[in-house]
């Protein structure tokens, strides 16, 4: 699977989020696929922390690459979500079990925003999760962890400059998730069950954590995976 955001965006069910880049790609949602933590709401996740509501209208196309915005504009802050931003995530278009998956990106931002490209897992169980880059709204850091059953690596800083595009990976197979930067090997997780073993999806999105900005994006050059 590849995605380049080099045509247009189609918005096919507009009710539900569902969106095209190109006639023969997979179908994207700009939010999430189910009510991931049993709050009743598929356009928000970690109520209490997060503080954006996802919807496509934050989703664009510019200058050939995949846009979010995230911006104050209270539309829902009667739910505790004053910030409106994007997301898309590929399942159940596309999913996959082990694989090299790449994307490249830069966060135009600073501290409040969060941005991530990231795999969860098709059935919608948890864990396992595996972050591939997560930028807590620091210029020149990001992390990388993973979540499974038999042990978590959370938070590992890795340093790059943010605001500058940059290629994020991980390599995935039954027993090792090896992360990489700019194709440089960064991190390596050999931990017996924390190794994924089911089908996971893909998820770029733009998070807000805090209160202090009034208009953040995150661009988005490509994201490929290969069997």
């Amino acid at each position: 699977m590849s995605e380049e955001f080099g045509g247009s965006m189609t918005v096919l069910d507009s009710p539900n989020g569902l969106v095209k880049f190109r006639s023969d790609g997979p179908t994207w949602k700009c939010w999430y696929p189910n009510d991931t933590v049993g709050d009743g709401n598929q356009h928000s996740n970690n109520p209490g922390t997060e503080k954006e509501w996802y919807d496509t209208s934050r989703v664009s196309l510019v200058s050939g690459a995949l846009q979010f915005d995230a911006v104050q504009d209270n539309v829902h802050s009667g739910v505790g979500l004053p910030y409106t931003s994007g997301l898309i995530q590929s399942n159940p278009s596309f999913n996959q079990k082990y694989g090299f998956f790449e994307a490249k990106l830069k966060v135009d931002g600073l501290h409040g925003s969060w941005g991530a490209f990231w795999l969860i897992a098709a059935s919608y169980n948890w864990p396992p999760e595996v972050d591939i880059m997560e930028n807590f709204g620091v210029p020149d850091t990001f992390t990388t962890s993973n979540f499974g059953s038999g042990a978590s690596v959370f938070g590992d800083p890795h340093s790059a400059t943010m605001t500058n595009y940059n290629t994020f990976g991980v390599k995935w197979d039954a027993t090792h998730l090896t992360y990489y930067l700019n194709g440089s090997q960064v991190d390596n997780e050999t931990v017996t069950g924390s190794i994924p073993q089911e089908p996971l999806y893909v998820v770029l999105n733009l998070a807000v954590n805090g209160t202090d900005f009034s208009a953040y994006s995150m661009q988005v050059d490509y994201v490929r995976v290969w069997q």
